[in-house]
């Protein structure tokens, strides 16, 4: 237990759930080798998030937050958790392809390469290597739908996988905002991005293509169920205005609604193959 840190258990645990909405979006029910893809998310995202604190770890032992991880603090030496990290990362590979298809591998080799070989030593360089870091955060729930059997290409998983774009930048932004004086303690430049007018600026710009781009999953025929689709344009909506009127609890809103997005295209998905079933057990 003194080193579940190392994999960051919240995170991996959302990848997860992103691969499973993901999965749910594409088929409902899943077979055996969905779950399993979705299992194989969560230990790629386990042995990255091992392998960037095994890069990281002077970084980490200079911040607040982020000293008391397992190498940092000196519960677990580097070497160790290189290894660790590398297991996880080849054995989640290995299982992507087994179960998840060509796809689901090249993308989580991708994952792997863009987060811990391109954005993390960019961080030290430029503050917009969040911009990169944010490709690699839409990537689970294309994993899920790759991995389930759907299209790579198909024009539903796109809007998806750009949704999930422009939600991840703005949610880097504000944890830069947030631990700013520690970053900058540490040498990070990504921090920038999250100070004064340029901060303001991105935010709202990003959170406007943003909820578009929600708002385009409920018209342009990504979502079907009219009902969802309503629900999607009122999160669409509400994220946008509530951003433009008081950000105080910008992160909060923007994490809940991509939340509530994946739940709505899962739903939608349910009631597109089940909607027979649904009428005969409620009566309508």
């Amino acid at each position: 237990m003194n080193h579940i840190k190392l994999y960051r258990p919240a995170v991996s645990l959302a990848v997860g759930l992103a691969a499973l909405a993901g999965s749910m979006y594409h088929i409902f029910p899943l077979n055996l080798s969905a779950y399993l893809v979705c299992l194989c998310a969560v230990l790629l995202s386990a042995g990255c998030s091992a392998l960037n604190q095994y890069q990281e770890r002077d970084a980490d032992a200079l911040m607040e937050r982020t000293m008391d991880r397992p190498i940092p603090s000196g519960r677990l030496a580097p070497g160790i958790g290189l290894g660790i990290a590398v297991v996880l990362i080849l054995l989640s590979l290995c299982g992507l392809y087994v179960f998840g298809g060509l796809p689901a591998f090249l993308t989580g080799t991708g994952v792997t390469i863009v987060y811990n070989f391109v954005y993390t030593p960019l961080k030290r360089i430029t503050p917009y290597a969040l911009l990169i870091g944010s490709t690699a955060g839409a990537a689970p729930f294309y994993i899920g739908w790759a991995g389930s059997g759907g299209a790579p290409f198909d024009y539903r998983i796109m809007v998806f996988v750009i949704l999930f774009f422009l939600w991840q930048t703005p949610h880097f932004v504000l944890l830069a905002a947030r631990y700013y004086d520690e970053y900058e303690k540490a040498g990070f430049l990504t921090q920038k991005t999250a100070s004064g007018y340029l901060k303001r600026r991105l935010m709202l710009v990003w959170t406007i293509a943003y909820a578009s781009m929600i708002a385009l999953a409920a018209a342009g025929g990504v979502l079907t169920n009219d009902a969802v689709r309503i629900l999607a344009g009122v999160t669409a909506i509400g994220s946008a205005v509530y951003v433009s009127i008081d950000g105080r609890k910008t992160f909060a809103v923007l994490n809940a609604s991509i939340m509530i997005v994946c739940a709505l295209a899962v739903v939608d998905k349910i009631l597109m193959n089940n909607g027979d079933l649904i009428v005969r057990l409620f009566g309508y």
